[in-house]
């Protein structure tokens, strides 16, 4: 599939290179964001419930 895009098996390697690294980052960016929102509440504190 690469390679189609790409015109060799070399470049091919290194896009899908590439796209594993964006991917790495982007995952990484999105857990370091959940764990900023989960330690505003401390542990064993149950959630507020507004009604």
């Amino acid at each position: 599939m690469a390679k189609e895009y790409t015109g060799s098996f070399q470049s091919g390697l290194y896009l899908l290179a590439g796209l594993a690294l964006f991917a790495v980052l982007l995952t990484a960016i999105a857990v370091s964001d959940t764990g900023r929102r989960r330690s505003k509440t401390q542990v064993g504190e149950p959630a507020a419930i507004n009604h």
